[in-house]
């Protein structure tokens, strides 16, 4: 069947009301997508597809996401939301996936066709996730992509696949003088060589690119590929082994792996800048690379010469007025095997990783680099980090500095977390340890800033056991390797300690932070940065005892040492004004903790901007002060805006967004607004238990006020049967001595006094 008849036949897939999705046990959700084909081949058909679509229906939208691996989709949904602001369609950038979701369920962009590209569920962290981002609407329809078998199967019933033959002759003959520019002729030589390419389309578009620019003749190029390189090339078989190649014909991939050699052999030739270029494309993601993470010594001009080369082999594809390359992923592998044969991959891994690390530059203190700008860098962040430190494995003549690496391992955590890709966060963190344990030594600083990025991915996620193995297998290492000054160390005992306090074991957590105090305070002094910091932590344990005296004068000391080394509120200055209003709402002094809030929040404002994360969150600190004072609409306007912004940036889901809902629950509840209440409520209790899990803290604490509002409308059955759902779940999953446990314990047999008391009550 030709490509013809293949885009015929997926529109009318397209358009027939009778195909419905099969449901599979692990994949239940395509039920709900009426119009959906998988088609097992090559992208081209896809793309000439949505613009024939585009032609008969110019008014419907198309987007186009690249699915190679679970980090790579969310990227590229993310950017459907960056081109929805652009196009007008929204006032404001859509930051988190589930918002992109849940725009085009919504149909705001009228109809569309959804193209998911080269899916590979095999390379996703989680696969769930891709089941939970797939759009549900019947605004749009979704094409889908993918070399792999076993993936294809997981969608639809067999009517909805399309399996793409190979190439024939004639196709394969058009194709090539499409890309020659000239007439082929119609002889042995012409059937031979495409024979050896094996009609395959990238294969063909490589041959003619390589006849056109070069000026060989069509038996001149045969010979070529008989000849030795052709040899060499077919030990590549190896390394596409090695590289976990999933491709439908191993056979193919070895032809394009041959056709790029020789490729890179003319560029070489020609110009040293493109093949420079070409091989720092190796070590960072095959699309949306932007060229500032190319770095090279030379100027604008002669790098556009070079990347117009690239162009003119059919190498990589270019956007944004050249400012963003892509290539086929078979190429790019074919790069990095060139790259090993010669032993130059660990140069260029480096000299990426160096590149990625000056550019990645988000920290969760100075907020001076654009979600935006950070999150387009993520996908290459992660690959420049796995190519350098995976190749170091092998090779450690070429070593980064500690600092660098730790450096850009947290960074890459810190944004994960910061978007909610828990999973991908913990694998990350995990994967980073284990390098850095190999290339630095399992005493390096990398190593534990590293295995403190796992441990607090954990405790975020609420998985407290694997928390517990982590950290106090660490502290099995000998006090000789934590009594070091280093601020990892320190660092990590402190992580102890906050582990302890998320078990609510804040006397034992008490210890562990005095331990990291005593620590900084030997090496650094008592006034350093790291002492201060491990003396909040020790103040906020000795606030959750209810020890609020000492706690206050602990915060005070802090904030007035931080006055004096800044003279100015800096970010940490403010985080500690914040902890002394905690305290002081503790102590009942609610109209002194609002001071201390406002002069947070005007502190963010003036270094920060109104625009900032921590300025909001300074603004829903401050709402619920005005909430205790009984100020319940200043409470409300406030705490209103912080939600806005936060489901703008980090998506309904994030659980930031999810405190603050909450935090507007609590407030309808007191506003005598309960069905209102109860709706926002839920919700929390749904998107947490979807995010972190039924059993996590959070979720609890949310199952626990709904409780507290069902009684609050005298649903007394209902109220106690949820409390007694989350007093179980808390006693399994909680020591005994934690205060959430405490508090279900009281909370449910008062409910049941109130219920029996009723029952009496009836029966009089």
């Amino acid at each position: 069947m030709n490509r013809n008849s293949i885009i015929e036949l997926i529109e009318e897939r397209f358009t027939s009301s009778a195909i419905e999705a099969d449901q599979h046990a692990d994949y239940l959700i395509l039920s709900n997508i009426p119009r959906m084909v998988v088609v097992r081949g090559k992208s081209q058909v896809a793309l000439a597809f949505a613009h024939k679509l585009r032609q008969e229906f110019p008014n419907r939208s198309v987007f186009w996401i690249n699915a190679r691996n679970q980090v790579v989709f969310e990227h590229d949904l993310l950017r459907i939301g960056r081109c929805a602001q652009l196009s007008g369609a929204i006032d404001s950038t859509l930051q988190h996936t589930c918002d992109v979701t849940a725009y085009l369920e919504s149909g705001a962009c009228g109809e569309w066709l959804l193209i998911i590209d080269s899916l590979d569920l095999q390379a996703f962290d989680d696969p769930h996730i891709f089941d939970e981002l797939i759009p549900k609407s019947n605004f749009g329809s979704i094409l889908l992509t993918s070399h792999s078998e076993s993936t294809a199967d997981k969608f639809g019933c067999s009517q909805e696949i399309v399996t793409l033959d190979a190439w024939d002759m004639l196709d394969a003959t058009r194709l090539l003088e499409l890309q020659t520019g000239a007439a082929i002729p119609k002889d042995g030589r012409t059937a031979e060589l495409l024979s050896d390419l094996g009609c395959l389309p990238l294969a063909v578009v490589q041959a003619g690119s390589f006849i056109k620019r070069s000026s060989v003749s069509i038996p001149q190029y045969v010979q070529l590929l008989k000849g030795h390189e052709y040899c060499k090339a077919k030990g590549s078989s190896d390394h596409l082994s090695a590289e976990h190649v999933c491709t439908a014909n191993p056979t193919q991939s070895e032809i394009v792996v041959l056709q790029t050699i020789l490729l890179i052999k003319a560029i070489s030739d020609q110009n040293a800048i493109a093949e420079e270029i070409l091989y720092l494309t190796a070590c960072l993601e095959p699309t949306m690379i932007q060229r500032k993470l190319l770095r090279t010594s030379y100027n604008q001009s002669q790098v556009d010469v070079a990347i117009d080369l690239l162009k003119a082999y059919s190498l990589v594809t270019v956007e944004d007025t050249g400012n963003v390359l892509s290539l086929h992923s078979l190429i790019h592998l074919a790069i990095k095997i060139h790259l090993r044969t010669r032993n130059l991959f660990a140069t260029y891994a480096e000299r990426c990783f160096l590149s990625v690390s000056d550019h990645f530059t988000t920290t969760n203190k100075s907020g001076s680099i654009a979600f935006e700008n950070n999150h387009q860098y993520l996908p290459h962040a992660i690959s420049a980090w796995r190519s350098y430190m995976t190749e170091l494995t092998e090779n450690s003549s070429y070593l980064v500095g500690e600092e660098v690496a730790e450096h850009l391992a947290s960074n890459i955590v810190w944004h994960l977390r910061s978007i909610g890709s828990y999973t991908t966060a913990r694998r990350f963190a995990e994967e980073a340890a284990q390098c850095s344990r190999v290339v630095y030594g399992h005493r390096s600083s990398c190593f534990l800033a590293c295995l403190r990025n796992v441990a607090i991915v954990d405790r975020e996620m609420g998985n407290f056991e694997e928390v517990a193995k982590i950290l106090l297998n660490t502290v099995g290492l000998g006090e000789s390797f934590l009594s070091r000054g280093l601020p990892e160390n320190i660092s990590l005992q402190g992580e102890v300690g906050l582990w302890l306090q998320s078990q609510g074991l804040y006397q034992k957590a008490e210890v562990w932070h005095l331990k990291a105090i005593e620590l900084s305070g030997k090496h650094f002094g008592f006034e350093h940065t790291v002492s201060l910091e491990e003396g909040q932590n020790y103040a906020l344990s000795l606030y959750r005892q209810g020890k609020l005296e000492a706690a206050r004068d602990c915060f005070e000391g802090i904030l007035n040492v931080r006055k004096e080394q800044f003279r100015h509120y800096d970010a940490d200055t403010l985080d500690t004004i914040d902890n002394l209003a905690l305290v002081l709402k503790a102590q009942g002094q609610w109209e002194l903790a609002k001071e201390y809030l406002r002069k947070a929040l005007d502190g963010r404002k003036a270094t920060l901007g109104a625009i900032h994360s921590d300025t909001f969150y300074s603004k829903a600190e401050l709402a619920e002060s005005h909430r205790r004072c009984g100020e319940l609409p200043q409470a409300e306007r406030l705490i209103k805006e912080a939600l806005e912004f936060f489901r703008t940036v980090l998506g309904h889901t994030h659980p930031t967004t999810l405190i603050l809902l909450g935090n507007l629950g609590i407030l309808y509840q007191c506003r005598g607004h309960y069905r209102e209440a109860e709706r926002i409520t839920n919700e929390v209790v749904y998107r947490r238990g979807w995010k972190l899990g039924p059993n996590h803290p959070a979720t609890l604490l949310s199952m626990f006020d709904l409780s507290v509002l069902l009684q609050c409308q005298r649903r007394d059955k209902d109220a106690l049967d949820l409390g007694r759902k989350v007093l179980a779940a808390r006693r399994r999953t909680m020591p005994r001595d934690h205060p959430d446990l405490r508090a279900s314990e009281r909370h449910v047999p008062q409910l049941q006094e109130n219920l029996d008391c009723l029952l009496r009550c009836s029966q009089k």
